[in-house]
């Protein structure tokens, strides 16, 4: 039995996006893997029907990641890019042709165009409701002609070269920049396209009704600054009848949908754990009275992570008077269904990750992982153990060691159960003495678990002990637990040094001189912080990091709002508190030979961020080094170019071995 690869994700094949047609007789689903070359992925749509159980891949949709079904038997789907739609755009003009598939024959046919960017398209009212890509900077072209709609043309060209930024966020991670930039909703019918939402609006998630005479969505408005507050409204759009059903600034709604005679919604009014909160799930009757109907305190939506899955799909659905939802619990997440008493139970099994899901037919199918196998489709009923219905990666990792890992969870010197796991060397001999490494969650709202994650089993297959856990700040227990507003760099530091001492207790063959330490994100903030604070670690590796509270709350995508909420004040109110809760003031006792790793589009833990640790190192005169991924962001090490995750795992492994082996 070989170790793990270090390209040996390449391999795997990412199930996401499962949508069911209108009367549950089949199933799309997206299936992703690494092109050859390794720039990029491939992405086909597969077609499941649930009578026969066959599952195949829908010949022409290649490159397509998402489609919305028209009627049983047929698909619709915004165009791929092609080269005469690539050569409009380089002249300004921005086409998106409307496909139909036919899932029985394989045709594929061309609808209509719009001049505009269209990121879905469904049926609605006799036509196609559309989600465009709206940018308010941008000249109406449609609504020119001639002499004039030609300088439009000429200054959206010259326009290129140039960034206008004048609101908040002016760019996101994975999005690029958005200034000014909102998702609107329209209706395409007889010809002619009429938009449904304002110009400001930024539609965050909207239902068709069944006979598709009405729309409902939440968004959120605004010209300057996004406050992240959403209204929920509702347009009849054969009559043009327009209801508001929840106004502008109360809750920050993350799903929705008709419910009974009114609408169901799951939100957070942020007042108790800021940002972070648990969303509760309200009903708005008729007349509009909000009446609060569960407060679970679940960690709404997956947060267990794995380098191993890709892509999206439903989370929450609100449909036919029933209400699903996954969460987070513990160490695993799941489909929950709201009751009639405002209980909420879980409907699939332990084990693994609910990565998307939908309901038909009675009962829930959904894409997860299990244990140490990849994503599938699964299926489970009420009272019956879920089926697994693909075998995408039944070859994966065949033949190679997998660690199984090792339970390690203990209780704190303050009382805490904290759930953390070790993973055994390739070939462990318990006589022998081995390196180590700490790898630290994102987040913080992030949960280790179980799952397979390609980077440690391939640190073990090195012949590292890996090691990893839950610290505070967490999701899977609760708001309380995942709470550490201005205690970032406190608790969760004692938790993870904690969990250190135990492993290293537990198992003397590591060797305590060669222990490493590594994270992104908020584990990128850790690891800057750990070396400030402890000598303790032989090398780290600091991947996508904070720095410095300041400058990230005046450059990052989230940080005008995030580092306020988390810190609890901004750098007008107390820069001395964010400085002091900032792991570059402390690298002038660091002695922790560090490599520092971040993407030139990574928006969410900008650049900057490493480069001043990198400066303040190297001032110092602690070994350090830089890798800078061009084009890529904040996903780079879950779904980056194959070749550059590859390149990642290398430099990470090369700059640990330096100094442990």
């Amino acid at each position: 039995m070989e170790p793990i690869r270090i390209d040996e994700f390449c391999q795997a094949r990412f199930a996401h996006h499962l949508l069911f047609s209108p009367q549950g007789t089949r199933a799309i689903l997206t299936v992703s893997a690494a092109k050859e070359d390794r720039r990029g992925y491939d992405h086909t749509l597969w077609l499941y029907n649930p009578e026969n159980g066959e599952l195949s891949p829908l010949p022409g949709t290649e490159n397509y990641k998402t489609a919305c079904w028209e009627s049983e038997h047929t698909l619709l789907f915004p165009s791929e890019q092609t080269d005469e739609l690539k050569e409009l755009r380089e002249k300004g003009e921005e086409i998106t042709p409307i496909l139909r598939y036919d899932c029985t024959t394989g045709e594929k046919t061309e609808l209509f165009r719009v001049p505009y960017v269209v990121t879905s398209a469904q049926p609605a009212a006799g036509g196609v409701l559309l989600c465009i890509d709206y940018d308010n900077a941008r000249p109406d072209l449609p609504a020119l002609s001639g002499e004039e709609r030609e300088k439009a043309l000429s200054a959206i060209r010259e326009e290129k070269d140039y960034q206008i930024i004048d609101e908040l966020p002016y760019w996101q991670n994975g999005s690029g920049w958005t200034n000014k930039k909102r998702a609107r909703l329209a209706l395409y019918r007889g010809g002619e396209m009429t938009f449904l939402t304002p110009k400001f609006m930024d539609v965050l998630e909207y239902h068709v009704s069944k006979d598709g005479t009405r729309v409902l969505f939440a968004g959120e408005t605004f010209e300057t600054v996004n406050r992240h507050f959403s209204t929920i409204e509702e347009i009849n759009v054969t009559t043009g009848a327009h209801t508001l059903w929840l106004p502008d600034g109360q809750y920050d709604v993350s799903g929705l949908g008709w419910y009974r005679d009114g609408v169901l919604f799951f939100g957070t009014d942020k007042k108790i754990y800021g940002i972070n909160e648990n969303a509760k799930i309200f009903y708005l009757s008729p007349d509009k009275t909000l009446t609060c109907v569960s407060d679970p305190d679940l960690d709404m939506f997956n947060f267990v992570g794995s380098d191993c899955r890709m892509g999206g799909g439903q989370g929450i659905i609100v449909r036919d008077g029933k209400a699903f939802f996954i969460a987070t619990k513990g160490t695993f997440s799941y489909v929950y269904a709201l009751q009639d008493d405002g209980t909420c139970v879980p409907v699939t099994g332990d084990g693994g990750s609910v990565d998307c899901f939908d309901v038909a037919n009675g009962r829930i199918y959904f894409t997860g992982m299990r244990g140490a196998h990849l994503q599938e489709l699964y299926t489970a009923g009420q009272n019956e153990t879920e089926s697994v219905l693909s075998h995408f990666n039944d070859d994966f990792a065949k033949d190679r060691y997998v660690a199984q890992p090792q339970y390690m969870g203990f209780t704190g010197k303050d009382g805490v159960s904290i759930d953390g796991w070790v993973l055994l060397p390739y070939e462990y001999d318990s006589k022998k003495k081995y390196p180590a490494i700490l790898d630290i969650h994102g987040g913080p709202k992030g949960t280790f678990s179980t799952l397979f994650f390609h980077e440690m089993q391939y640190w073990a297959g090195q012949g590292y002990f890996v090691f990893f856990c839950n610290p505070r700040g967490g999701a899977g227990k609760g708001g309380a637990f995942a709470d550490i507003r201005g205690k970032y760099g406190t608790i969760d530091y004692s938790d993870l040094m904690e969990f250190t001492d135990h492993v290293l207790n537990c198992y003397p063959a590591i060797d305590e001189k060669r222990v490493c330490v590594t994270g992104g994100s908020y584990g990128g903030f850790m690891t800057n912080w750990i070396i400030g604070h402890t000598g303790r670690f032989a090398a780290a590796a600091s991947q996508r990091s904070i720095a410095n509270w300041i400058s990230k709350s005046l450059t990052t995508d989230i940080g005008w709002y995030f580092n306020v909420d988390q810190m609890g004040c901004g750098p007008w109110e107390d820069a001395k508190k964010l400085w002091g809760f900032s792991p570059v003031k402390y690298m002038d006792r660091c002695t922790t030979p560090t490599l520092f790793l971040h993407s030139d589009e990574d928006y969410r833990c900008w650049m900057a961020e490493g480069l001043q640790m990198v400066n303040a190192l190297m001032q110092h005169g602690v070994p350090t080094r830089m890798i800078l991924f061009h084009g890529e962001n904040h996903e780079l090490s879950r779904s980056g170019m194959p070749a550059h995750r590859i390149r990642r795992l290398r430099e990470i492994t090369d700059w640990f071995n330096a100094y442990t082996k």
